[in-house]
Formats: structure tokens, C-alpha cells, sequence
């Protein structure tokens, strides 16, 4: 009983977690000048921009998709998003920050939303994810988590950067 308390505990603490990251990247955005939102500080490096296009289109194209495939199907192939080819291929670069983050916002919390309202069986569905092999909608959760965390670490750095280069 404990266990299942801690597990939880740990699983809202990520979907809330998941929830703020959308406004985390707002007061980071917020911080800088619009003028700076495609900045880098080196060239293989993503700009604002690019990373909250990436972080809207996964979560549009790939996480709701694959979280309704296993919830909807009996263990489905879910293909992989190569982020790199699609940033490149729609010039993320060119695009609007402040919408890609408004679309980002508002897909994040209807699948918060839908994830919150999961049984605990539910949670052990499984699907075939390319390149990974089978995962649960638990492990894709812990997949999600780690990749917005991966995200938000770039993204402080870069506001650093950005921020004393403009001092």
C-alpha cells in the first residue's frame, strides 16, 4: 500500500511537472527581446523559436497521437518523429514563437488532462515504439518528462547566453 502511495505520488508530482512546462518556458521567453528568439550561440544549437516548435509538433504529432494509439488499440507501432528533419523541412526558424508556444500550451493540457484522468491499469498499456521496442503509457510519461526536462535545460542555458551576451 505504501508502495502504490509513493508510485502515486511520483506519477502526479511528473504530470504536474509536465503541466508547468509550458509556463516555464513563457518566463524564460519573457526574459529576452522578441529580437532574440531565434538567436543561438552556436549553429547547431536550436533557437527559442525552434525548440518550442519541436516541443509543439512532438507533442501534437507524436505524444497525443501515441498515447491515444495505445489507449485505442491493442499494442500499436508508433513511428518515431525525427524532430531534426521536421525543423528543418516547416523553418521552424522563421516561425512564430509566441503561437508555436500558445499550440504547445494548449495540446500539453489536454494531454495532462487525459493522462490525469487514467486508471492505474491503464497506465500498463502497451505499444511498439520504434527504435525502443514496447513501452507503456508509464514509461512514455517518464519519456515525455525526461525529454521537456532535456528541453528546459537548453533553453535556461541559452537565456544565460543570451542575456549576458546582451549586457
Amino acid at each position: 500500500m505504501a508502495n502504490e502511495l509513493t508510485a502515486n505520488a511520483e506519477f502526479g508530482a511528473i504530470l504536474e511537472s509536465l503541466a508547468r512546462t509550458p509556463e516555464s518556458i513563457d518566463s524564460m521567453l519573457m526574459r529576452l527581446p522578441s529580437s532574440q528568439w531565434s538567436a543561438k550561440t552556436y549553429e547547431e544549437e536550436w533557437s527559442f523559436v525552434e525548440n518550442i516548435c519541436h516541443l509543439r509538433d512532438l507533442e501534437t504529432e507524436g505524444y497525443a497521437v501515441r498515447i491515444a494509439r495505445i489507449l485505442a488499440e491493442e499494442k500499436p507501432f508508433l513511428p518515431d518523429f525525427d524532430g531534426s528533419r521536421v525543423a528543418i523541412e516547416r523553418k521552424y526558424i522563421d516561425q512564430d514563437a509566441r503561437q508555436a508556444l500558445s499550440d504547445f500550451t494548449t495540446t500539453r493540457a489536454n494531454n495532462v488532462a487525459r493522462l490525469k484522468g487514467l486508471r492505474p491499469e491503464s497506465l500498463e498499456r502497451t505499444g511498439t515504439f520504434e527504435n525502443t521496442g514496447a513501452i507503456t503509457i508509464r514509461q512514455l510519461i517518464d519519456m515525455i518528462h525526461k525529454h521537456d526536462q532535456q528541453h528546459l535545460g537548453d533553453l535556461t542555458r541559452l537565456c544565460e547566453a543570451l542575456t549576458r551576451r546582451a549586457l
